[in-house]
C-alpha cells in the first residue's frame, strides 16, 4: 500500500511539474508572439515607430490651416499615417521612405470641392527628385519642390459628405539616404529624405490673396 501511495505521489508531482512547464512554455510563446496590432507592435515592442494613435486629430475646414511640427495639433499618426518622421521638428516633418501617406479629414457642410495648398521643402541636391501625387488610387500630378527651399503646390479634391477623410499618397523618385549624408542616428537608420511638409491651407482659389 505504501509503494502504491508513493508511486501515485510521484506521478502527481511529475504531472504538476509537466503542467507548470507547459504553462511557462505557453507564457513564453505568447510573450514572443503577442497578438497585437501593427501600430502597437511597432511602437511598444519593435521600437521601429515613434507613433501611437491618440484619436484626436483635428479636421481641416474651409479657410483653415493645418501646420505640422513638434507639438502641433495635426502632427499625429492619424494624419501622418505612413512614411513621415512623426517625432517632428519645430517647422514640420520630413518624409522618410520611398512613399508617404497623409490621411486628411476635411470638414464642410457647404463645399463640394476643396483646394488645398501644400507648403513643402524639397531635398534634391542632384536635381533628380520627382514627387508623384495620388489621391486614393488616382494619379493626380507630379511636383518638383526646390532643393531646401519652400515651395507651394495646390491640389483640388472632391467632397461628398460633411466629414470627408481622404488619403493622399506621395511617391518619391529619388529620396536620399540619411547614411549618405552622414546624418543617420545608427546603423539601423534606413530613413530616406524626399520632402519636408510644413503645412496645408484650405484656400479659396478665386481670392486674390491666394493667387499665384
Amino acid at each position: 500500500m505504501t509503494v502504491h501511495s508513493s508511486s501515485f505521489k510521484n506521478k502527481l508531482l511529475l504531472g504538476g511539474c509537466l503542467g507548470l512547464l507547459l504553462f511557462y512554455g505557453w507564457v513564453t510563446w505568447a510573450a514572443l508572439h503577442p497578438q497585437v496590432s501593427e501600430d502597437y507592435r511597432s511602437y511598444f515592442i519593435d521600437k521601429t515607430s515613434d507613433c501611437w494613435r491618440q484619436g484626436n486629430a483635428p479636421a481641416l475646414f474651409f479657410g483653415g490651416q493645418m501646420p505640422f511640427g513638434f507639438k502641433k495639433p495635426a502632427h499625429t499618426c492619424e494624419i501622418l499615417t505612413e512614411g513621415w518622421d512623426v517625432t517632428g521638428t519645430p517647422w514640420g516633418s520630413w518624409s522618410t521612405q520611398h512613399h508617404a501617406t497623409l490621411r486628411l479629414p476635411l470638414e464642410s457642410d457647404a463645399h463640394r470641392m476643396a483646394t488645398l495648398r501644400f507648403y513643402v521643402i524639397g531635398f534634391d541636391p542632384w536635381g533628380l527628385q520627382r514627387t508623384s501625387i495620388f489621391v486614393g488610387a488616382q494619379y493626380e500630378t507630379d511636383w518638383y519642390p526646390d532643393h531646401q527651399k519652400v515651395s507651394t503646390f495646390d491640389v483640388t479634391l472632391p467632397i461628398a459628405q460633411a466629414l470627408e477623410v481622404i488619403d493622399i499618397h506621395f511617391l518619391f523618385a529619388e529620396p536620399v539616404s540619411m547614411k549618405w549624408l552622414g546624418q543617420a542616428t545608427n546603423n539601423l537608420d534606413h530613413r530616406l529624405l524626399g520632402m519636408g511638409l510644413l503645412g496645408i491651407d484650405w484656400i479659396n482659389p478665386n481670392s486674390a490673396e491666394f493667387g499665384h
